[in-house]
């Protein structure tokens, strides 16, 4: 028996989320107040640079990424899921804004835990902002994923991953969480 690395995430293609979708989204959250990125209950400006617009489960955009986080589990993990539990609209606009390697996994008091992470990509226009995925301690397990405009990316919350810093330009992505039952 031989472990495999195709099934850490899945991706599907550019323009997946229609152009029209995303520029509505945009433009809809254009006006809403930003939030600075936090990590836990605090803030980490060495952790994570970033600027946060907390967007509504039921939002068009939010539907559509929760309907393909549930196919990519459907085709490789097939996890007990409930539903989605948050989504965030994400601003890297400044050089060297980033998320250091970290993993998404958080548990409810209601039983439920964060079990998939979808995100999905609005721009193409930056340089940096790279997005990582980390298989294991060693630097040699990094593997950097393609992130097209209309892209989405679906992973498993216990799974490192980073957003390496913005040289340019600015880079907005949209981030859902998918939660069900504690894994067994």
């Amino acid at each position: 028996m031989k472990p495999i690395k195709d099934k850490l995430y899945w991706l599907f293609p550019k323009d997946t989320v229609p152009d029209s979708l995303i520029q509505d989204t945009l433009t809809q959250l254009q006006n809403k107040d930003r939030q600075a990125g936090r990590v836990g209950k605090g803030t980490s400006d060495e952790m994570r640079q970033v600027q946060k617009v907390p967007m509504d489960e039921f939002d068009p955009l939010s539907v559509l990424l929760y309907g393909y986080a549930r196919k990519a589990n459907d085709l490789v993990w097939n996890y007990d899921l409930v539903g989605p539990c948050q989504f965030e609209m994400l601003y890297y606009e400044n050089q060297g804004d980033k998320y250091d390697f970290h993993v998404d996994t958080l548990w409810f008091d209601n039983g439920l835990c964060r079990k998939l992470t979808v995100l999905s990509f609005m721009n193409e226009d930056y340089e940096g902002g790279d997005l990582m995925i980390k298989t294991d301690d060693r630097e040699t397990n990094i593997i950097k994923l393609d992130t097209p405009k209309g892209g989405i990316v679906v992973f498993p919350t216990f799974l490192m991953h980073a957003v390496k810093p913005i040289v340019s330009g600015k880079r907005i992505s949209c981030v859902g969480w998918i939660t069900g039952p504690m894994l067994k």
